[in-house]
């Protein structure tokens, strides 16, 4: 509830915008509840001081990454479209989805083989058992 707390505090109307960016800098830091939200108030905030192309930087990094759910994404590349930025074709983002899987199947694959060793195979509950 804590960063929820934070992050709703950052929302807030303030004259402060130095205070209000370092606040929402410090959430959107990777790994954090809702750092992809904060970046969005980030780029919202460059664009509102009139940094475009900071703020495309900053929607282009929601936009790669993994975890941007469909809603923000495609709020993100909305606002990319009207500002004029070049949008990564389409065959690099479904190479950047397949990497991802791989990856994802391997590091699953790995914490299995390591879950296994750790229980021994005496341990081990599977389905239908």
């Amino acid at each position: 509830y804590r960063d929820l707390a934070a992050f709703k505090a950052a929302m807030l109307p303030s004259e402060d915008a130095a205070a209000r960016k370092a606040a929402l800098e410090a959430l959107s830091a990777p790994g954090l509840p809702f750092s992809l939200l904060a970046v969005e108030q980030l780029a919202y905030m460059a664009l509102a001081q009139g940094d475009t192309d900071g703020a495309v930087a900053l929607l282009r990094r929601i936009d790669e990454d993994a975890n941007t759910t469909r809603g923000l994404r495609e709020r993100v590349q909305t606002l990319m479209v009207a500002l004029g930025a070049e949008m990564p074709d389409a065959a690099t983002s479904k190479k950047r989805r397949l990497d991802l899987i791989v990856t994802l199947k391997v590091t699953f694959a790995a914490l299995s083989l390591a879950f296994l060793a750790a229980c021994g195979e005496q341990d081990v509950i599977l389905p239908g058992d």
